[in-house]
């Protein structure tokens, strides 16, 4: 597993990341058992403005990241997926933040469908250690994180309990 990353002037960073190795075949399959994943992103931002993509491709994984092997109802061996998200933020005044977000996924290892979504909210942050956000999001197909298909309203309090170090 390897990551690179330049940044240039604080404003605009970019990056790349390999995965090689092996993944665990469901018993009684035989065939290409190889991780290769392959991905690249980008983060620019000016004054109110921010953009950050992604795209990732390889070979499709088996299994969850879990303890206990979780096998993938569509996982082929030598199959492979690729995915990519762009997300745009404006910062409309202090500390509120509006944004939209595309995201796909081809080759869903638990659907095999190409999954699509598009979310649009806004979020700012409550006292120093939480944020408040409320998002909207239209979707194709339920995806391996067993979302609901479409047409989804959430909102969201994350708080962070112990402020990370570096």
């Amino acid at each position: 597993m390897g990551r690179i990353r330049k940044t240039f002037n604080k404003k605009l960073a970019v990056g790349a990341s390999v995965q090689l190795g092996k993944q665990l075949l469901p018993s009684g399959i035989s065939g290409n058992d190889n991780e290769r994943l392959f991905g690249l992103d980008f983060q620019f931002t000016t004054g109110r403005f921010g953009l950050r993509g992604e795209a990732l491709t390889g070979n499709m994984p088996s299994t969850l990241a879990t303890i206990d092997p979780e096998f993938f109802q569509a996982f082929r061996p030598g199959a492979h997926s690729s995915a990519g998200e762009l997300l745009t933020t404006y910062r409309v005044a202090g500390a509120h933040t509006v944004y939209a977000r595309y995201n796909q996924f081809n080759g869903d290892p638990v659907t095999g469908l190409n999954i699509r979504a598009f979310n649009f909210g806004y979020f700012r942050p409550v006292g120093e250690r939480s944020r408040l956000s409320f998002d909207y999001q239209f979707k194709n197909h339920p995806s391996f994180e067993d979302d609901a298909v479409n047409d989804r309203f959430q909102v969201t309090w994350g708080i962070l309990l112990k402020r990370e170090t570096q």
